[in-house]
């Protein structure tokens, strides 16, 4: 499970731009590649909005991240990014965080529009 802030629900689900198709993340290492994980906003189970596979996990210095790591995590630049993320984590200090790159699988707020990511990406369902 990954838990994200609602505003980033349409970013995920392809429904606006700039896409989110990576995170980044402190703590221990708790993602493996090819898991496929619940997208939720809080631990409640009715706040489930997708499901997503890992694509790749590694580690990289928050200092280091670059323009297009911003847009990849759904900015339009690396200021807005840093704005959010001082927010949400309460200050901007080089430290190490995991970076994990995912593709969404199942849209579970609107399955009706679900997009064929799987055939796109050759995932297993």
């Amino acid at each position: 499970m990954l838990l994200y802030k609602k505003r980033f629900i349409p970013h995920i689900l392809g429904e606006v731009e700039p896409l989110k198709n990576t995170t980044r993340r402190t703590g221990k290492l708790r993602w493996k590649i090819g898991a496929i994980h619940t997208f939720k906003t809080n631990y409640n189970n009715d706040s489930a909005f997708a499901r997503a596979k890992i694509l790749r996990v590694y580690p990289q210095y928050i200092f280091d991240m670059t323009e297009d790591d911003a847009f990849r995590e759904g900015f339009w630049s690396l200021e807005d990014f840093k704005r959010i993320w001082i927010q949400i984590n309460g200050s901007w200090t080089n430290i190490e965080v995991w970076v994990i790159d995912f593709v969404v699988v199942e849209n579970l707020l609107n399955p009706i529009v679900q997009k064929p990511l799987s055939k796109f990406f050759k995932i297993k369902c």
